[in-house]
């Protein structure tokens, strides 16, 4: 905890979006530091979660909910200075398009934080957890990154968040 609470102090002043927010985890988080924090999700009783979550921690002023889809996400464009997709792009339809829509609302030099899982054949995750992908390879999200206008300046796997399926980061800039 001591450890994400200090990555997510890096977003200090920023306006950030949280996409594919689910209960709100990393929103909340987010909001200990930033200006302000949009919370996008497609399931109305998630964006619920995420207003009665952020009224008990005492952040509600700072967190905004949105009710819509990754592949056309209900923000203006250039309005983020940072956006995440956290666990959330191997739920959508068509992840590529997705990530082309979280880049049109960064502003020049925004960031986009990809966190997903890598490739793998893990089937049974399609049915318990409605995963549409099983997963990502580098090369495809950095294709997917560098096709909507974004520099990538990290990509690597880290530890699982199920067994033997291992997590990939990729960050990716807009150009200034």
């Amino acid at each position: 905890d001591a450890l994400a609470a200090g990555l997510a102090a890096g977003f200090a002043g920023c306006d950030v979006a949280d996409l594919g927010c689910g209960e709100g985890a990393l929103t909340l988080l987010l909001a200990r530091f930033a200006r302000t924090v949009t919370a996008v999700d497609a399931a109305p009783a998630m964006l619920r979660e995420v207003q009665r979550r952020a009224r008990a921690a005492g952040c509600a002023a700072v967190v905004r909910v949105a009710e819509g889809d990754l592949e056309k996400l209900p923000l203006k464009s250039a309005t983020q200075d940072a956006a995440f997709l956290s666990q959330a792009l191997h739920h959508a339809a068509q992840p590529a398009q997705a990530v082309a829509e979280a880049a049109r609302v960064l502003r020049p030099a925004g960031r986009l934080i990809v966190l997903d899982l890598v490739r793998h054949d893990q089937e049974w995750m399609r049915e318990q957890w409605a995963d549409q992908w099983l997963g990502f390879s580098a090369d495809e999200l950095r294709a997917w990154m560098e096709r909507a206008g974004l520099r990538v300046t990290a990509c690597e796997e880290l530890g699982g968040a199920a067994p033997d399926v291992p997590v990939l980061l990729v960050v990716g800039q807009k150009q200034e």
